[in-house]
């Protein structure tokens, strides 16, 4: 089965990463960052999950708060200047949401990646790092399609889009 190498190790790039590794596959999980590093910073994005959301997690078994986190059952927005309130409304979700804070999910799905088997790797993974992961894997003759895809990269939209490969392995 194929090498598949994942760069950040988000909430996006851990679960498809645990998804990867229950279907067998080899991952290499790619990261700037430590789990404690992670756990010992400041929040960098939103944390509130929403149903769709929270259900992909529950089919990975990376829903390790349910049991103690109080659901989200609404959203309320208000936004003004000086001049007064511009926005004010509030909702029901259909389904509850979830808020965890990312410093305390992301470590525990990082460890979680690696004890399904994942290879989390620590470093920068910019572009000339991508490049030269692929030479020394594989060779300059294996890699050539993802140096191409690298260099040529296409716009969404295009109809190449559906044929870049991130890693061939």
């Amino acid at each position: 089965m194929r090498t598949i190498t994942i760069v950040g190790a988000g909430q996006a790039g851990l679960q498809l990463g645990i998804g990867l590794l229950q279907q067998g596959y080899t991952v290499n999980l790619v990261s700037n960052r430590t789990g404690e590093q992670i756990a010992a910073g400041r929040v960098l994005s939103s944390q509130s999950m929403y149903d769709m959301a929270l259900g992909f997690e529950r089919e990975l078994g990376l829903a390790l708060w349910d049991d103690i986190c109080p659901p989200t059952v609404g959203v309320h927005m208000r936004a003004g200047n000086g001049e007064g309130l511009g926005v004010d409304w509030r909702a029901r979700m259909q389904a509850p949401g979830q808020s965890v804070d990312q410093r305390i999910k992301m470590p525990r799905w990082m460890a979680e990646f690696q004890r399904q088997g994942g290879n989390l790797i620590i470093e920068e993974a910019g572009l000339a790092e991508l490049v030269l992961e692929q030479v020394f894997s594989f060779g300059i003759e294996e890699c050539q399609e993802t140096v191409e895809a690298i260099y040529n990269f296409p716009l969404p939209g295009d109809a190449a889009m559906d044929k870049v490969l991130v890693h061939h392995g």
